[in-house]
């Protein structure tokens, strides 16, 4: 009952009616109170008891049916057990309990190491002091499997380890006033929609959770002040019932090769600080509503959950000056354990610095129930499906690739990414089936589970690369748009919401930019994918055209409230009257978020929905990850001041980029991409921008060599690929106006050259090479942004200390007064009648042409010197031309022969 006394929420068993005092050699275990001096006796409390020599598991006191003995009305453990000397013993009096958490009074309080408990060192009566000031919260929550796990012996045995290792951790950072108590597990997404923790199949999810998400209904509190924001107060902040999202395995560069060490388990006791302690991250700060990365709010868990000495809840000591730039100092004004005690009254925040321990959780206060519901067809033994082509040879997958499993009930389970060549199918049952998405490679496969056969093959489809877009009006109202598809085809589609079955089969209608359909939903669906295909035959070798996206919406489309632990919704679907939110919209896996401090009025929304296909990024850019178009409804909030937050995998970071990554957004006008201003956080993998209104976003990496200065500048080229220089220099195209490089071993020509502007024959540099050093003229001071290698790796280079870099000069050769243009003829420069430069007289495109490079300071010739010097170019019996020596720019001087002059005859 709620705010009533509660039972032993954490063990739930019978408790006998007919039991005698504890008496063992002469003792009694009794447990009371002094809250007004003299000893009350507790009536109800549990008692347990840590044997000697044993420093954790401690369990309650309990009969053969391992229902715990209780105290009765004189404060007496009823039941009979075994007491010996140096037993430590720990009572726990139950004071209050909701549907998600029962608070107790503890006899012991917290210590470095676990509990100072009472130990048994005479016979007699053994008095327990229970007291507000040893507060004991413990978590009852529901977790659901998004599958059927009951034959993954292994996973399970790991999933109650994690569970377990989660409510140390929390115990830890609370100091040993709050864990997790009694946890029930249940499979195939059964009691999803009311679970505290989901558990998806996929190993690609970024876990997220809905701060304050615990709450029953839509709970409101008015902030009365806040010194860390300029905006005005009071102010409400909103609470909406939620849920913790969580992957199969994690780890904390988002690999989707399986879970680091205690990675899982920490990560789930961060989500639970957002959830149950209504608490915020404490590493982004929010400047003008962009996010940017903190740095300063150190030694909490909502800063970073994998270092051990970030364990703790920060108090309220240096907050201001710490973390006075945190999402939680100005979403609530408040330090981390000021909004627990705001929330849970009982708990105590440290008078000092916090507790660093305990570091161990000696009660055995966690205990899963696994509850599988109905009985029905167990999955695969084995349930990996190795990945080959039509050959059966091993095919790799791409780091885009997705994997999803479509149940015979009619659901759709995301599994995220390949490993390499194999895929985790997680819960596959025979019938079932199992398709690979890889879209940028356009090479898919489907087939139905059968036994014994655990190979997938993929197949090329060139001829299919369809473009979705989905365009939510309300929650049950979902239009989609295929384009980029040929004419005539029976497309056909289906909805799958993320929390019930699918919808029926729509047929597309043909449209004058694609083809259209409309789903119309009886609820409201607040995410789900969205799966086409052409109606064609279907085979493992020969699968039909198909594809799948997926969105979610955020704001105030319409939620349900959370249905009570109990099994009874509180109330049908709720017209909210408005949400405030500072996460307005999550992508389904996680990968993506919008921040802000929005205020939506009630149906409307944002929608981050997950791109297919995308159009052609810029040439010096790798595509990390996924693309997501950003959505509004119509009256929704204007995206001003918000931020997208890209959450994105380490290995899918080209190596020696991460440094560079950006997000883009596609200029749907312009039909460009758009570099956006980029906050990137390595320590988490995330990349964040502002916001620049509905449209297209993704996250790319470039390597970035800064040209620091007008004029010249030396560089080298790091990537171990051979380009075309055109296609090295394109990101700078606009900003330069000749390259050069040195090549010592030809001796007939050192320098070769490139200008944007000169003829082709011209430009004898035509590719750039991994580690040789350039000369690069700039336009103007500016960052030259370069593709990575495809293998990316990336190494070190260096310039070679280069001469400056020489003058070119090019031009025909004019016939006439004497001169007959040929090709093969000598062309020289000379700077104070020293040979600088030669060359030979080409035929080209019908002309006689010459190309000559003059060297300068620095060059071969140490006689050379070009600056401030002219240039004398001579063509065998032909005039000599003077121009001065500049390499900035190529310069053009045609050259012709010399003229004839005749004596001129005076006549008297």
């Amino acid at each position: 009952m709620p705010n009533g006394v509660a039972g032993p929420y954490q063990l739930g068993r019978r408790v006998p009616v007919h039991t005698y005092p504890l008496r063992v050699r002469g003792t009694q275990v009794q447990v009371v109170n002094r809250n007004g001096g003299s000893p009350t006796p507790v009536t109800g409390a549990l008692l347990y008891k840590l044997p000697a020599g044993q420093t954790t598991d401690a369990r309650p006191i309990a009969d053969q049916t391992n229902a715990p003995y209780l105290t009765d009305s004189q404060g007496y453990l009823q039941g009979r057990g075994q007491l010996n000397m140096g037993d430590r013993l720990v009572a726990l009096a139950p004071i209050t309990a909701t549907e998600s958490y029962t608070l107790y009074n503890m006899s012991a309080a917290p210590t470095l190491t676990g509990l100072a408990a009472f130990t048994v060192t005479t016979p007699g009566v053994q008095e327990l002091t229970v007291s507000p000031a040893n507060p004991l919260l413990l978590f009852n929550l529901d977790v659901s499997l998004e599958w059927d796990a009951r034959k993954d012996a292994a996973f399970l045995a790991q999933l109650d380890f994690d569970l377990k290792r989660t409510s140390e951790i929390l115990f830890d950072a609370t100091d040993g006033q709050a864990a997790l108590g009694e946890i029930h597990l249940y499979h195939n997404k059964e009691r999803w929609e009311r679970a505290d923790v989901r558990i998806y199949a996929s190993n690609a999810l970024i876990p997220n959770a809905d701060p304050g998400g615990i709450v029953l209904d839509k709970t409101s509190e008015v902030i009365a002040s806040n010194p860390f924001i300029n905006a005005p107060a009071p102010y409400a902040i909103s609470y909406q019932p939620g849920a913790i999202r969580i992957g199969a395995v994690w780890n904390r560069f988002g690999e989707a090769n399986g879970t680091l060490g205690e990675d899982w388990p920490r990560t789930l006791a961060h989500e639970l600080g957002h959830y149950a302690f209504y608490l915020y991250d404490n590493y982004l700060g929010l400047q003008d509503g962009v996010v940017a990365p903190v740095t300063t709010c150190t030694g909490t868990l909502m800063t970073d959950q994998y270092r051990d000495d970030f364990s703790e809840f920060r108090t309220a000591a240096n907050w201001a000056a710490e973390c006075g730039q945190t999402i939680s100092a100005q979403r609530s004004g408040r330090a981390d354990w000021q909004t627990i005690t705001r929330f849970y009254p009982w708990l105590k925040a440290p008078a000092g610095q916090p507790n660093p321990g305990p570091v161990t959780l000696p009660l055995a206060v966690t205990q899963i129930e696994s509850r599988f519901g109905p009985t029905g067809t167990l999955p695969l033994d084995i349930t990996i499906f190795d990945l080959v082509d039509r050959n059966g040879a091993a095919q790799l997958s791409s780091e885009h690739a997705q994997a999803v499993l479509y149940t015979s009930e009619g659901r759709l389970l995301d599994l995220g990414h390949p490993v390499v060549d194999a895929v985790e199918a997680r819960g596959a049952h025979v019938g079932d089936r199992l398709c690979v998405y890889d879209p940028p490679v356009q090479r898919m496969g489907c087939e139905t589970v059968a036994l014994n056969d655990n190979y997938l093959a993929l197949v090329d489809r060139l001829d299919w690369q369809p473009e979705i877009m989905v365009s939510p009006v309300t929650s049950r109202t979902v239009n989609v748009l295929v384009s980029n598809v040929a004419t005539g085809l029976d497309l056909r589609g289906r909805l799958y919401p993320e929390n019930s079955p699918a919808t029926t089969d729509n047929l597309f209608t043909p449209s004058s930019n694609g083809y259209f359909t409309s789903f119309q939903l009886t609820d409201g669906v607040l995410a789900g994918h969205i799966q086409i295909w052409v109606n064609e035959a279907d085979s493992a070798l020969d699968p039909r055209r198909e594809s799948l996206t997926s969105y979610a919406l955020g704001g105030s489309p319409g939620k349900r409230r959370k249905p009570l632990k109990g099994g009874v919704a509180a109330a049908q679907a709720a017209a909210d009257a408005g949400n405030e939110s500072i996460t307005p919209a999550i992508a389904p896996d996680g990968q993506v978020l919008i921040y802000g401090n929005v205020t939506f009025d009630n149906g409307e929304f944002y929608a981050l929905q997950k791109v297919n296909r995308l159009p052609t990024p810029p040439a010096w850019t790798t595509v990390v990850g996924d693309g997501y178009r950003i959505l509004k409804s119509q009256n929704a909030p204007a995206l001003v001041d918000t931020s997208i937050l890209f959450r994105y995998r380490g290995q899918d970071a080209p190596a020696g980029e991460e440094n560079f990554l950006s997000l883009y957004f596609w200029d749907e006008g312009r039909q460009q991409w758009e570099k956006l201003t980029t906050a990137l956080n390595q320590a988490v993998n995330e990349a964040s921008a502002p916001a620049r209104g509905p449209g297209l976003y993704v996250l790319m990496s470039s390597l970035e060599i800064p040209l620091y200065q007008v004029g010249w500048n030396l560089v080298s080229y790091p990537v171990q690929e051979t380009r075309a220089v055109s296609e090295a220099l394109a990101s700078i195209s606009d900003g330069y106006n000749i390259a050069y490089t040195y090549r010592a071993a030809d001796a007939q020509d050192h320098w070769k050259v490139y200008a944007p502007a000169a003829p082709w024959w011209v430009n004898d540099l035509t590719q750039m090479e991994f580690g040789q050093g350039y000369w690069i003229h700039a336009t103007a001071a500016m960052t030259w942004l370069i593709k990575g290698p495809e293998s990316h790796q990336v190494q070190s280079a260096s310039a070679d200390s280069l001469p400056t870099p020489p003058a070119t000069y090019y031009g025909v050769i004019l016939p006439g007064n004497g001169l007959t243009p040929t090709a093969g003829v000598s062309v020289q420069a000379l700077i104070n009648n020293v040979v600088c430069g030669q060359t030979l007289t080409r035929f080209i495109d019908g002309q006689i042409v010459y190309a000559i490079n003059v060297e300068g300071d620095g060059g071969a010739n140490p006689a050379c010197i070009g600056a401030g010097q002219q240039v004398e170019l001579q063509i065998e019996g032909g005039r000599p031309v003077t121009l001065p020596w500049q390499n900035d720019a190529v310069q053009y001087a045609p050259l012709n022969g010399k003229p004839y002059f005749l004596p001129m005859i005076a006549r008297p």
